[in-house]
């Protein structure tokens, strides 16, 4: 197992799925009720600047209860230990101390299909300021053994320190606040700290409502979808169409012991709409099942595949790219509720090994 996949693991991990929130109400007299706190993930969202989309992560969750349930193997989760360790080698902080992240971004004017990332936080137990000076340190010191330049350039913004390391190619930190982090380039993080003097642009309430409808997750999110998405991702025939009728996508991504749920919703202008995009994922869904069965019957699973996206044959979906995903587009339901398609996978956890090591 290479380093670059157990990063890919460990990030695969903090990203796994997403589960849709059952609906929840709050009773209690009026009168007598305490305001409640903004959970963890509304507080570190809330702190974004305006964005298209956003993602929060309880990283302390993901590495505690996700990831033991999914690398199974003893020897496969040593290893996995041990590049958590390189990382509190390499940046002087434990992974393992880091309790959340959250990252934003923006759809391009060009391509909608390649968001282009606008800030992230990071939040744990740690102090931010030490954290960044020792992450930095070290990676003066690694670069110095390699006889590589490195340099740091230090600015003041709104009383905030601003660190940008000119070697990542303006890769910007800076301590928020006692134990959170912001990263990015150097507009994002000008961006939060504005947001935090309560001056600047932050990302829409409705969004951090989307995205942390299920507050205890392990990861939520929300995106804004532009109505030029369609064309780029599904083309212009009739899924190409259905898809343009989306508006939103949230969700959210919980475990239960061993077991993993899996959820998105997209939410369509209209219910017609939703039906109809609900009809035309449920037709992919069965064509997709019916392919791997016949490669699996023919002993073929390397058999080179394409699926038609509608009647008129353009987009195409390689299934031989799909192929480790068979038995997770098998159990995926899809069902339309008023102008909402919600689409549900609920698994073992440790199913998802093979496919995150690629093997």
């Amino acid at each position: 197992m290479t380093r670059r996949k157990v990063y890919a693991a460990i990030f695969a991990v903090l990203v796994t799925g997403f589960a849709v929130a059952a609906s929840f109400n709050y009773r209690g007299e009026t009168a007598a009720a305490a305001p409640l706190s903004p959970s963890p993930a509304t507080e570190l969202l809330a702190m974004l600047p305006a964005s298209d989309a956003i993602v929060f992560v309880d990283t302390r969750r993901a590495l505690n209860e996700v990831m033991p349930h999914i690398f199974t193997d003893a020897t496969m989760l040593g290893r996995v230990n041990q590049e958590i360790d390189k990382f509190r080698e390499h940046t002087g902080t434990d992974a393992r101390s880091i309790d959340s992240i959250a990252v934003s971004a923006r759809f391009g004017k060009k391509s909608t299909t390649n968001p282009e990332f606008v800030a992230g936080l990071v939040r744990g137990r740690f102090t931010a300021s030490e954290a960044i000076a020792s992450g930095l340190a070290k990676a003066k010191a690694e670069a110095e053994a390699k006889k590589r330049a490195f340099s740091v350039t230090e600015q003041q913004y709104e009383g905030t320190t601003i660190y940008e390391v000119e070697r990542s190619g303006g890769f910007c930190m800076a301590a928020i606040d006692s134990n959170t982090i912001a990263f990015g380039d150097l507009s994002g993080i000008k961006a939060m700290i504005d947001v935090r003097a309560g001056g600047g642009a932050r990302v829409d309430s409705s969004l951090v409502e989307l995205a942390t409808l299920n507050a205890s997750a392990v990861a939520g999110f929300a995106a804004n979808v532009p109505a030029s998405a369609a064309k780029e991702i599904a083309g212009s025939n009739e899924l190409g169409e259905a898809f343009n009728s989306i508006r939103q996508i949230y969700g959210s991504a919980d475990a239960n012991g061993s077991m993993g749920a899996l959820n998105v919703t997209l939410r369509s202008e209209s219910g017609e709409r939703a039906q109809a995009l609900a009809e035309k994922l449920g037709s992919l869904k069965q064509l997709a099942s019916f392919y791997f069965s016949r490669a699996a019957s023919q002993q073929s699973s390397a058999q080179t595949g394409t699926l038609s996206a509608g009647p008129v044959n353009g987009t195409q979906v390689r299934l031989r790219d799909l192929t480790p995903f068979a038995k997770w587009i098998k159990d995926v339901t899809i069902t339309a509720e008023g102008n909402d398609v919600r689409i549900r996978l609920e698994e073992p956890l440790a199913d998802m090994a093979s496919i995150i090591c690629g093997r």
